[in-house]
């Protein structure tokens, strides 16, 4: 899992000008394909945002995603984002596809959904 940790690292390496969102509790970052979020963080390159159980319960956060990462976009200068999410969004199965399409159409802004296995093969057990 040290491996997805890097690799959320690599992808922001790779861009400098990406951004990272993380969309979920933030005791979800305490497991371990997040804990790169941190020093990203610590960077001035990543930034989380904490729905409620009510919003995720309403659909709310969907709005609350696409909002953060537009002011994101204007605060940070930047058009290109990773969307890092925590176990809600997977156990919704929230479509991410949508998101990232009203992003680029609506706002000219490139995001991508970091993949993660952590429910079936992290440390949730």
């Amino acid at each position: 899992h040290a491996r997805q940790g890097r690799m959320i690292g690599d992808m922001t390496a790779a861009d400098p000008e990406r951004q990272v969102l993380f969309v979920g509790s933030v005791n979800c970052l305490r497991h371990k394909p997040f804990t790169e979020i941190g020093k990203q963080m610590q960077a001035g390159r990543a930034s989380i945002l904490c729905p409620s159980m009510s919003d995720f319960s309403s659909g709310r956060y969907l709005t609350q995603v696409k909002e953060a990462i537009v002011e994101l976009s204007e605060e940070r200068n930047t058009k290109k984002f990773l969307i890092v999410c925590g176990c809600q969004w997977v156990i919704l199965s929230t479509d991410g596809d949508l998101i990232l399409r009203e992003l680029k159409d609506e706002y000219g802004i490139d995001a991508e959904i970091f993949e993660d296995d952590h429910l079936e093969f992290g440390d949730h057990e």
